[in-house]
């Protein structure tokens, strides 16, 4: 949106004082305050119009607490400006005189003389342009459903002292509070769309305010009976009937940050001999909020869906077996192979014949390599005896090529743990005739190998070496575990603050809002 602008130093400002402007509103009545701008585009011939709504939510809840929060609205519109000419009679007057008579002739004609723009002018396209953003704003926001005599376009004299009268009046008459929302977000977004009669119609909808706690029912009949009772206790009391509260969901997102902080892990030290790739992770999450008799069905499609153990599976069964008013939290730790890792943190309730039950969880994968130096294994040809044993960082073992003027196959390990295959004359690598193979990593079990030859068609001799591959003991899987639990933690929590996010009561509180 900001591109538009001509003026580079005027976007990088406007983007400064964007937050800064929310910021200043905060706490004042004036929750939804407008700005805005007119000037001309940069091909010419054009005149741009941009108004910034900047919707000022004077709550929030998130696990950190209460905070502000803000939503813009960037609207902007091209028009072509074109004042009609001024129109001005001009009579041309021809006279003539002589010696016998005088006398004269008259003709008006009609003239164009350019219009120039004034002040006025200006105010009153930019309070028109007004007019057709607010309405259209108020249309895109739903609001025009709650009261459709008031979204209606004003007369074409716009009135240059009040902005869109139709649309504060608008604002002012839906001041109440009260929308539809939905209890599970996953409806959110349909229920928001109803009206209060549709919204009364739709069983997972409820009409009413998101951030004040209710009474509901748990099947559709009884809901209507269960808001008669405005307390927590005498709800409670009444079967059929469940409290629920923006408190509840604060409390269910806090259990499942529970269980994923609880996997948080150190970078462990991996032990000598141990060759680890990039970790590869992928996290997902889901929620649902179903009747208990459904849940079992929803547990099913999630072990499929995300290939959850087996051990996943029975956690997310036993957090939600009994009845409680009070969310738990679950985690768990599944290793599969060498370098594979499942985490899951959980949290839910089965309360109110309703069962609440949301996860997180990541899945790591690793490729993991040891050696076991302690059986390396030489390999030579031709006429040769193969050296094979332990060999430690820095320790050279060799065997002679017979009948090759001196020439020997070595096995080389430098002071970091790698190895390399080599020939050496007379013992010397400054020599003709000599070779050195490619160094291979402490824990790799790959070969280093070279060949030389003595003379044009004379013998190859060709030397190998490899420590060659072993599993990991039980100290060392500990640590490759450790090592994946410690990569995965950060997307594991990012996915956890997506989740936080979902579960948070959803608020059209662009309702409550009035134009100033």
């Amino acid at each position: 949106y900001l591109n538009d602008f001509p003026d580079e130093k005027e976007r990088d400002r406007i983007k400064e004082w964007v937050p800064m402007l929310a910021e200043g509103w905060l706490g004042s009545n004036a929750q939804f305050p407008f700005h805005h701008w007119m000037y001309s585009s940069k091909d010419g011939g054009h005149v741009r119009s941009v108004m910034l709504n900047i919707h000022v939510n004077q709550t929030a809840i998130t696990p950190e607490g209460t905070i502000g929060t803000m939503t813009c609205y960037f609207y902007s519109v091209s028009s072509s400006l074109k004042l009609a000419d001024r129109l001005m009679v001009y009579r041309i007057t021809d006279t003539y005189e002589n010696f016998f008579s005088s006398g004269s002739k008259s003709r008006d004609e009609i003239r164009h003389m350019p219009a120039s723009i004034t002040a006025q002018d200006i105010l009153a396209f930019q309070m028109f342009i007004n007019v057709l953003m607010g309405v259209d704003l108020a249309k895109n926001l739903n609001l025009c459903q709650m009261a459709p005599d008031q979204c209606r376009l004003p007369p074409s004299k716009p009135n240059s002292t009040r902005l869109a009268p139709q649309l504060a009046k608008l604002l002012r008459a839906t001041t109440s509070g009260d929308q539809c929302y939905a209890w599970n977000p996953a409806y959110q977004s349909s229920c928001a769309q109803l009206d209060e009669q549709l919204c009364k119609a739709q069983s997972a909808c409820r009409w009413g305010q998101p951030s004040q706690a209710s009474c509901d029912g748990q099947t559709p009949d009884m809901d209507s009976k269960c808001r008669t009772f405005t307390g927590q206790s005498t709800c409670s009391a009444q079967i059929g009937c469940v409290w629920r509260s923006p408190e509840d969901l604060t409390k269910w997102s806090d259990a499942i940050n529970q269980g994923t902080k609880a996997l948080d892990a150190s970078a462990p030290s991996l032990p000598s001999g141990l060759l680890v790739g990039s970790p590869t992770v992928s996290v997902a999450h889901d929620h649902a909020q179903v009747p208990t008799d459904h849940v079992q069905d929803i547990v099913s499609a999630w072990e499929s869906k995300y290939n959850l153990a087996g051990d996943a599976i029975s956690g997310l069964n036993a957090l939600i077996a009994a009845e409680s008013v009070t969310y738990k939290s679950f985690h768990i730790m599944v290793k599969g192979d060498t370098g594979v890792l499942q985490e899951v943190a959980a949290g839910g309730r089965n309360w109110g014949g309703i069962v609440s039950l949301a996860f997180v969880t990541a899945h790591a994968s690793i490729e993991v390599s040891l050696s076991d130096c302690d059986r390396m294994q030489m390999s030579c040809s031709p006429r040769c005896d193969a050296s094979s044993g332990p060999l430690m960082p820095g320790q050279d073992r060799s065997a002679d090529f017979r009948r090759s003027f001196s020439r020997s196959c070595h096995c080389q390990r430098g002071s970091d743990g790698r190895l390399r295959a080599r020939v050496l004359y007379q013992n010397a690598d400054t020599q003709k005739g000599t070779c050195n193979g490619d160094w291979i990593l402490k824990g790799s079990s790959a070969i280093s190998k070279c060949s030389t030859q003595r003379r044009s068609g004379g013998d190859t001799f060709a030397c190998s070496c490899r420590c060659p591959s072993r599993g990991p003991d039980s100290d060392e899987l500990e640590k490759v575990v450790g090592y994946l639990q410690h990569a995965a933690y950060p997307k594991l929590q990012a996915e956890m603050t997506i989740l936080q996010a979902e579960l948070q009561p959803r608020s059209n509180n662009v309702r409550q809002a009035l134009f100033i």
